[in-house]
């Protein structure tokens, strides 16, 4: 049962978003659910962003906030979004995004209730110019389908839990199986326990805070598209183009430390090759030894 007293807190960071921005707010307009509140963090936007949302602000029945704010990455504006809201749950929207009217609504019906669920995510509908789909049909190909090599699925729903480090999914390509965080929704006390985004990062930061919330909790994927990602040329992710080496990077090297034992074996192999070769001969040799000793 949805409990229709909580606050839910829909967190829009932007920067110079003014060609896509009211369609966004648009769609948190439409939210069957209430009550809400929008939570805008603007990183000094040069165009008619501020503008736009405060002319928002003024036509809703919801409380609006609009923080000006440093730029200091997309990660800190993401987190000061969170420190702004009030609710009780958390919806990301980016600006260039939609939300389905039904969606927070279900994605709260889905997390109430459940204790042990972290996260609720769900599949997504691509936004883009028809004109531009052979240019994007490399992208739909890899992209299109965040959750196709994810197997255990369970009346259309994708349950995740600690097990998935261990599988083969995991680590192969695209590495986001989750969604874009125009598609999560979480209590906003998650926070506490796994801390906010890390702002060192540029491309994959969702990917890495997606792995501590595994290790605290689980994750539903919901099988409806409650949310539309759009494809552009002026997106983030095409902007931060050539700048993620260092991401993935890091990356693995948190995978290292945080998570190698609830890795499968060959992708404790992978990493160890990577950072300790001569560790990997070794773990090669044992893992062998040990394997023979069951065999035999």
């Amino acid at each position: 049962m949805i409990e229709k007293s909580k606050l839910v807190s829909v967190c829009l960071p932007t920067l110079n978003g003014e060609t896509h921005l009211k369609e966004a707010l648009d769609s948190v307009k439409a939210q069957t659910y209430r009550p809400l509140e929008l939570i805008c963090s603007d990183d000094q936007s040069a165009d008619d962003t501020p503008a736009i949302l405060r002319k928002f602000s003024e036509e809703v029945d919801f409380p609006v906030y609009i923080y000006d704010h440093e730029p200091a990455g997309i990660g800190a504006n993401w987190n000061n979004c969170l420190k702004k809201a009030n609710g009780e749950y958390i919806k990301f929207l980016f600006q260039d995004d939609v939300l389905s009217p039904l969606c927070i609504e279900k994605m709260i019906t889905e997390l109430s209730g459940q204790e042990e669920i972290a996260l609720i995510a769900s599949k997504r509908f691509l936004i883009f110019n028809e004109d531009k789909r052979q240019k994007y049909s490399n992208w739909i190909e890899e992209y299109g389908n965040l959750q196709e090599k994810i197997e255990n699925k369970k009346g259309g729903k994708i349950l995740l839990d600690k097990s998935f480090f261990c599988s083969k999914a995991f680590r192969s390509h695209p590495v986001n199986k989750i969604a874009e965080p125009s598609g999560i929704f979480f209590r906003k006390d998650l926070i506490k326990k796994t801390g906010y985004f890390r702002e060192d990062m540029v491309q994959i930061l969702d990917v890495e805070f997606y792995n501590r919330v595994l290790k605290k909790g689980k994750i539903i994927i919901l099988p409806d598209s409650l949310y539309g990602f759009r494809l552009h040329e002026q997106q983030e992710s095409v902007r931060n183009e050539g700048k993620h080496g260092r991401d993935f990077e890091l990356y693995d090297q948190l995978l290292l430390k945080n998570y190698f034992w609830y890795l499968n074996v060959s992708s404790r192999l992978q990493l160890l090759d990577k950072y300790y070769p001569f560790v990997a001969r070794l773990y090669r040799y044992f893992n062998k030894t040990i394997q023979k000793n069951k065999s035999g």
